[in-house]
């Protein structure tokens, strides 16, 4: 079972301003006075727009998984201006966490999906916990492979090879923040994944002292911080490169090889085969003994592939295409899709009760469309209830924007006469599945 509690600003019999305004039972008095501690009040969000948000992770004094996600909600009750800072936290022992690969990312998605992060119109006065049916997978392909697109492999592993070993790291926030961190997260070990607590969008306090934690790259407080603090600072938007002594060996250098290849089920398998127990401390050494292990293996493609300290890196006999035509496809996909808006944003206007799982139904089809086959199964699920949310009266323009989209992600795979027919067969299934029901929600008759 997860445990839930509600942290936001509201009128209750325990008094008015920002409180643990609603909690379930399983929730000890301890971790419910550290929730409160850790919960963001007034201004505490980086975006304060109406799409601002962050997600979050801690480890409550219980032992437990904290996973949050905190959202500029509507105005405060007050009227005193600006927005409601609503942050659900999520609470549950290390095996649910574990079935979710110990990815915050994975279980906020999976709670969207299914509506629980949904905001109620009135705050319930006691909650009750919930379950997550499923899990996730360890490693979150479709994502890094979007993000190296953009990134190229040795910026993106400069970027892990410096998370790795910052006691504390600032990330610029920007548009691409929370995929960033999500993306360097999925290149950790399970085990490695627990030690870090993250935010994607809320302001620093001394309150939470996260490990990961985002900025305005430019203000006066990341500068004063810098100077009186170990935390180091990744400007993602700029794309310098990384110094190779970074990516050169350990973990990241064995991350960077693999990226390099685009030998994908080689970091997979990396990613799965680490120790249950292994530490951010060991990590490094358990890199280095890898990429002993893969210069050893007969390469099936021959030559040098360069790697940042001049050693071959040998790859395992492929057991999957490595065709040129299909690496061009996937060049070309990720990155003409990676700065791609989704059909959510002019949707949600129109359901705004309904804005989660629109950003969770872009999400799913844009990895359907990258072949994850656990995406497939996810959409059919969330397209029923958004059409139905949206009603009937919409659901042709909710067509309309997702074919549409469908048809802008297979675009982007396309040179000339020639495509990467499992994006065919991709784009196939996804829009089988939107035009499976032309009409989902039932109407009133009209006539014979």
């Amino acid at each position: 079972m997860i445990e839930q509690a509600i942290f936001t600003s509201a009128r209750t019999e325990h008094g008015d301003g920002y409180q643990l305004a609603a909690c379930s039972e399983g929730i000890s008095d301890a971790d419910a006075r550290q929730l409160a501690l850790w919960g963001p009040s007034h201004d505490a969000l980086l975006d304060a727009s109406p799409l601002g948000r962050s997600v979050n992770y801690f480890v409550l004094p219980s032992g437990a998984r904290c996973i949050s996600r905190t959202i500029n909600a509507g105005t405060e009750y007050s009227n005193r201006g600006g927005s409601r800072i609503y942050t659900h936290f999520l609470v549950m022992p290390d095996e649910v966490f574990g079935r979710y690969g110990n990815n915050p990312f994975s279980i906020v998605r999976a709670a969207m999906a299914g509506g629980a992060l949904d905001v109620p119109e009135e705050l319930p006065r006691k909650l009750a916990p919930l379950r997550l049916p499923g899990g996730a997978a360890v490693f979150d392909r479709p994502l890094v492979e979007r993000l190296v697109g953009g990134w190229g492999a040795d910026r993106f592993a400069g970027i892990l090879a410096t998370a790795i070993i910052a006691p504390s790291l600032g990330w610029s926030a920007c548009n691409e923040t929370e995929q960033t961190v999500a993306g360097v997260l999925a290149c950790l070990p399970p085990a490695c994944r627990k030690e870090i607590s993250l935010t994607t969008g809320l302001r620093h306090s001394p309150r939470r002292p996260f490990r990961w934690m985002a900025f305005h790259y430019e203000d006066g407080e990341r500068r004063r911080l810098q100077r009186k603090s170990e935390i180091e600072f990744i400007d993602l938007t700029s794309h310098d490169p990384f110094e190779p002594a970074r990516i050169d060996g350990g973990w990241a250098g064995f991350v960077a090889a693999c990226l390099r290849e685009g030998d994908y089920e080689r970091l997979s398998h990396g990613l799965q085969d680490t120790p249950a127990e292994l530490s951010l401390d060991d990590l490094n050494a358990l890199g280095d003994e890898l990429l002993r292990h893969a210069r050893q293996i007969p390469s099936s493609k021959g030559g040098s592939n360069g790697s940042a300290n001049g050693s071959q890196w040998r790859t395992a006999p492929p057991q999957r295409s490595t065709s040129c035509e299909a690496s061009a496809s996937s060049r070309r996909y990720h990155a003409a899709t990676s700065k791609s808006e989704g059909p959510a944003a002019r949707l949600k206007p129109l359901a705004p009760n309904a804005a989660a799982r629109l950003e969770a139904l872009d999400q799913a089809v844009y990895d359907a469309f990258a072949g994850d086959d656990d995406a497939l199964k996810r959409l059919g699920a969330l397209w029923s209830s958004v059409a139905v949310e949206l009603g009937i009266d919409r659901q042709e323009q909710l067509h309309e924007q997702y074919l549409r989209y469908v048809l802008r992600l297979w675009d982007a795979t396309r040179s000339g006469s020639t495509a990467d027919p499992r994006r065919a067969v991709a784009a196939l299934e996804v829009i089988g599945i939107i035009t499976a029901e032309q009409s989902i929600a039932p109407g009133p008759s009209t006539g014979p």
